[in-house]
């Protein structure tokens, strides 16, 4: 082999190792990501606990989904009404996350879980899958749920943030009867495309060469496929009730993927809400906690009656 050759054969082979450790390297980040532990979450958020949110000493309670035991908090409501919900956190958080939501539903009478997704918090798992196994982690809770209070999972309503967002949409499309309803709050429309997003915004352009790379090493690592995390397609298969808020300065997933999810929804009960309070993402909750409140209210008293506010708790 000539001197060119071999040059060109070494610097190939160069290039190929340092293509593929940098893949591996941003594979590692997308699946087996650092999260905070139940206390870091608490702490970081400012939360001394549930009974912030008006609610009651819950009970601690783990679901074996098949695939991850789930950590969590069941909140029984006294007013015992056949309705309840699912709250899911965001990215690298845990079930402290969701407790803001909370108030909303258990002041309707409805019982309240909310819960680590696996590898987060307090639940089990080696990877973060945003949705490919989590959804499915979901719609089994969502059974033991509906065994526990005595219902049926079209009386239980999903919500999530952020990742958790992506969560809820997949889980919904995933039950055969559906959920009562979706709330998603910040939600991406795939994950190819909010972390082509994100990854061009914090390491530049480069890192769309090398995401192809990495998606493929962290679908192989995670035995997964990033291809098939897309709330946007679950929200073609969706024939129940769906509200999408997202603030419009969020810089983190622009609200044009709510946008798109919105479009794809084929049932006429429907809401997206595009927030203009200055919230960063996933705290338009946070920013104005009444018109949040009134937003969604408006929509259980339109599409879903079953979480009607009882009386005696009307404002």
């Amino acid at each position: 082999m000539s001197r060119p050759r071999k040059a060109i054969l070494a610097g190939t082979i160069v290039l190929v190792t340092l293509y593929a450790g940098a893949s591996a390297y941003f594979a590692g980040i997308i699946v087996a990501f650092n999260t905070n532990s139940l206390e870091q979450d608490r702490q970081n958020l400012g939360i001394e606990g549930p009974a912030q949110f008006g609610l009651p000493e819950p009970e601690d309670v783990r679901v074996d989904t098949g695939g991850a035991v789930l950590a969590g908090w069941l909140f029984r409501n006294p007013a015992r009404k056949r309705c309840a919900v699912i709250i899911s956190h965001g990215h690298t958080g845990t079930r402290y996350g969701a407790l803001k939501y909370a108030p909303i539903f258990f002041e309707r009478g409805c019982a309240v879980l909310t819960l680590d997704a696996r590898h987060h918090g307090e639940s089990t798992g080696e990877y973060g899958t945003y949705g490919y196994y989590e959804s499915q982690d979901l719609a089994e809770a969502t059974g033991w749920l509906a065994q526990q209070l005595g219902i049926t999972t079209q009386e239980i309503g999903l919500v999530g943030e952020s990742m958790g967002a992506s969560i809820s949409m997949l889980a919904a499309a995933r039950l055969p009867d559906g959920p009562a309803f979706v709330l998603a709050d910040s939600c991406f429309r795939s994950l190819p495309a909010i972390l082509s997003y994100q990854g061009e915004k914090q390491y530049g352009p480069v890192v769309l060469g090398l995401l192809p790379g990495a998606l493929l090493i962290a679908d192989l690592r995670a035995d997964f496929d990033a291809s098939e995390v897309s709330p946007e397609d679950a929200a073609a298969k969706l024939h129940v009730p769906v509200i999408l808020i997202h603030s419009s300065s969020d810089e983190y997933t622009p609200p044009e993927h709510s946008a798109a999810i919105f479009e794809r929804l084929p049932d006429e009960r429907k809401a997206l809400h595009i927030t203009n309070w200055g919230a960063t993402h996933g705290r338009s909750i946070d920013t104005n906690y009444g018109s949040y409140a009134a937003l969604v209210s408006a929509f259980l008293d339109q599409y879903v009656p079953a979480f009607a506010r009882p009386q005696a708790l009307a404002r």
